[in-house]
């Protein structure tokens, strides 16, 4: 009797497993390979929705891992943007997902999965009939269920929750957000939000005519060889450094009007400031500088920049790693990423980017430069007008298919400048202040009025 029993405890549990199994109780393993959106799973390969508005579509994809290999056993949902002719925001090539509340003005479309209906201009999800189930397993999943009802007030997306009014994922390149959204008091849904004051238009591939602009005279020849950086500073300088093999590089270097226009593009915000132009700051205005001098192009700068860009980096590279022959100073460096859909260039943006942080710069810091908490970077600002620097060179490679986030983009682009002498050291002033190009001990400018030569 005794050892009839022991032999039919496993029979129980084993039953008990298989009927939690079946009522969803406990998950399997192969439960992490299937993606959820809004109440429905999918397989890995499968089409989760279709936003026809936004030519977006999102994948339940493989999770890829950090080396780029992707995973075997979990998945999760991935946005694709279409390159069509009729759908092309012209927004800003980047996004960001740290808005958390809904902006207003938006117009609501529900994101359907599958079988979807258009009516009244909003994307509908039809519902599906709840199918009874018989009354014994009804009364094992009662937990189950009374738990399930209480996360539909929160919405799932790649094995996370969120709250009714919070962002899931902004796509501005297609004038877009996905939201949490509250349907009814105990139900929330994802839902695409279309953006108002936003439009979509076509932006053509980028095709680089021939170059009818003479690059800047540069100051310096171009750089040497690996052996000779390793030499003097380290052997993990840039110049040192192998081309990357995993970004799929479509192009790199710069024309010779980019190199004009980025040199231009410096000179030009380098004098709003030394003439006293510039009233933002925090606070501001930013004063006037009575030394801040023209940037000149440095093309040994350049090709050490632009072998770091050929890395694909996402960081900077070590102080010693971006020295160069021609001039024994520190180097300074600003960076820019860019993910989009087409290849044309954007320094405009990019530089753009960097000045603009001029805004949270107090004018203090003018006199005594010192490292303060901001709500953005102000480091690229600084280095961008610190009054000693005078050399500029920079690199740019673009290549694709790349994500930010969860978003893949066709074309990605990295674009790394270096100064010299590089700026932004704490405690010395990023330049004298006083009346506009007083103290110019070689003379001013004769092509930017404020700067000198």
């Amino acid at each position: 009797m005794m050892a009839g029993r022991r032999s039919a405890l496993p029979v129980k549990i084993f039953l008990g497993i298989l009927l939690a199994l079946i009522s969803g109780e406990v998950k399997l393993t192969t439960a992490a390979r299937k993606c959820e959106f809004n109440g429905q799973m999918f397989f890995s390969g499968d089409l989760v929705v279709r936003i026809d508005e936004t030519c977006t579509s999102f994948y339940c994809e493989p999770k890829i891992k950090k080396n780029g290999k992707p995973m075997k056993k979990k998945v999760e949902i991935v946005a694709r943007m279409d390159t069509l002719n009729t759908c092309q925001c012209d927004t800003a090539p980047r996004y960001t997902n740290d808005v958390r509340m809904l902006p207003s003005g938006m117009k609501q479309h529900h994101v359907s999965a599958r079988n979807s209906v258009v009516k009244d201009k909003a994307i509908i999800i039809p519902r599906t009939p709840h199918k009874r189930r018989n009354s014994r397993r009804t009364r094992i999943n009662r937990k189950a269920l009374l738990r399930a009802r209480k996360n539909r007030r929160k919405c799932r997306f790649n094995q996370k929750k969120y709250k009714a009014g919070q962002i899931i994922m902004s796509v501005p390149e297609r004038c877009m957000d996905l939201a949490c959204v509250k349907e009814s008091k105990k139900v929330s849904v994802i839902k695409a939000m279309l953006r108002t004051a936003c439009t979509c238009s076509e932006i053509p591939a980028s095709v680089s005519p021939p170059d009818t602009v003479s690059p800047p005279a540069s100051v310096s020849p171009p750089a040497g060889k690996c052996e000779d950086y390793r030499e003097k500073y380290s052997s993990s300088h840039s110049m040192c450094q192998p081309k990357s093999t995993t970004c799929e590089i479509k192009s790199e270097g710069l024309s010779a009007a980019e190199k004009t226009k980025i040199l231009r593009i410096h000179n030009q915000y380098r004098a709003k400031v030394a003439n006293g132009e510039e009233t933002r700051g925090n606070p501001g205005p930013q004063p006037s500088a009575t030394d801040m001098r023209e940037m000149v192009w440095r093309q040994e700068l350049a090709d050490v920049a632009q072998a770091w860009a050929n890395t694909c980096p996402n960081e900077h590279d070590c102080t010693d790693c971006r020295k160069i022959l021609g001039q024994d100073y520190y180097v300074g460096q600003n960076l820019f990423w860019s993910w989009s859909s087409n290849e044309a260039e954007e320094w405009d943006v990019a530089l753009a980017s960097f000045y603009d942080e001029v805004e949270y710069v107090p004018n203090t810091l003018v006199d005594n430069y010192q490292s303060i908490i901001t709500l953005t970077p102000i480091g690229h600002y600084t280095q961008l007008v610190w009054g000693e620097t005078n050399e500029v060179g920079c690199g740019a490679m673009i290549h694709g298919p790349c994500s930010y986030g969860l978003i893949s983009y066709p074309v990605c682009k990295v674009y790394v400048c270096n100064y010299g002498p590089g700026g932004n050291f704490i405690g010395r002033p990023m330049y004298s202040k006083g009346a506009t190009a007083s103290s110019c001990p070689n003379g001013k400018s004769s092509e930017y009025e404020g700067l000198c030569k």
